[in-house]
């Protein structure tokens, strides 16, 4: 995954992490496009035993496909940040995020503070990106151009 840079097929990683594996950490460094939709959906869904406490995508600058992160991080408690997205990194979609954290318990998601103009009032964001035992989204991290 480290040098992964671009995810543009439908369902591309769809399931891929899914059984209980013993995560300590993951990480996209080099990703910087999602175009695909449903594009990572239930990535980690449902590990129980998941380590991992916290992901960065310290590259991605444009996510333009539906509901990407689709149940990517259901089930467990995480804290991600987006430092890269800017107010031009979601095209005419609003989906991205649907139910990104789907019973999930107390994550944390942080973006841009220049992005809560773009986002904050999507509905995603204001149901926590789907989370029904809270979510804490914070625009909190130095704006982007």
């Amino acid at each position: 995954l480290s040098s992964l840079t671009t995810i543009s097929g439908n369902y591309a990683l769809k399931n891929a992490f899914t059984t209980n594996y013993n995560f300590q950490q993951s990480s996209f460094p080099s990703l910087t496009t999602i175009s695909g939709n449903y594009a990572m959906q239930g990535l980690y869904q449902g590990m129980a035993y998941m380590n991992m406490t916290s992901l960065t995508f310290p590259s991605l600058t444009s996510i333009t496909g539906s509901n990407v992160f689709d149940s990517a991080f259901s089930n467990f408690t995480i804290e991600l940040s987006f430092p890269a997205l800017t107010s031009n990194s979601f095209g005419n979609v609003t989906t991205q995020f649907h139910n990104m954290l789907a019973d999930t318990y107390d994550c944390i998601v942080h973006f841009p503070s220049n992005l809560e103009a773009v986002i904050g009032n999507w509905q995603d964001v204001l149901d926590e990106f789907g989370a029904n035992y809270g979510a804490t989204i914070l625009f909190d991290l130095t704006a982007t151009t």
